[in-house]
């Protein structure tokens, strides 16, 4: 798991389905990038029991 950083989610590439890849220094942070290309960021989290995932925004918006 990579530190997210600038170079790295403008190099991340699309693949058929949807991906996160999670940041190595803060549990719970992503990048999501969709089959599109688009790139968002999101925060997964516990709550009841449940695991959500919550999108923070889209990159370069």
């Amino acid at each position: 798991m990579p530190k997210i950083t600038k170079r790295l989610v403008e190099s991340v590439k699309s693949q058929e389905k949807d991906y996160v890849v999670w940041d190595s220094d803060l549990p719970g942070f992503g990048l999501r990038v969709f089959a599109s290309g688009k790139r968002s960021y999101v925060i997964q989290y516990r709550r009841d029991g449940r695991s959500r995932r919550y999108t923070i925004g889209l990159h370069g918006c």
